[in-house]
């Protein structure tokens, strides 16, 4: 059993959750946002969902600290894609409550603060 101290996320199911080392200090995080805090609700009907705030874990101290609650938060979701990118964990997509603009957004794991990202299909311009 592993004794943790900190603001921890309730329990959850069809989260995130990621390992990673931190770019900035050399720690080892483990990082866990989203999904719904009921077990079988996805399954058998709606539910509902837990926000989006970060939760990281420091793997050698074993503290919790939680993200955030200002600034762009994206929609809370489940059953969602994810990868790391640099010191960015991007998402992709979900189920989530009603319209949602914010399809693909990233989290950066120094900061737990949520972005936007925004996509084009235009060429970049050619130099002159």
């Amino acid at each position: 059993v592993v004794h943790t101290t900190g603001p921890g996320p309730a329990w959850r199911s069809f989260h995130a959750a990621v390992a990673h080392t931190s770019l900035l200090d050399g720690r080892d995080y483990f990082v866990i946002f989203g999904g719904t805090e009921e077990h079988c609700g996805p399954l058998s009907g709606p539910s509902s969902l837990a926000d989006m705030t970060g939760f990281q874990l420091d793997l050698q101290s074993y503290k919790w600290c939680m993200g955030p609650s200002n600034g762009f938060m994206p929609a809370a979701r489940t059953r969602f894609g994810a990868a790391i990118w640099g010191r960015h964990m991007l998402v992709h997509g979900g189920q989530c409550e009603g319209l949602d603009d914010s399809y693909i957004v990233r989290l950066n794991l120094s900061t737990l603060r949520w972005g936007r990202l925004a996509f084009t299909n235009e060429a970049p311009a050619l130099p002159q």
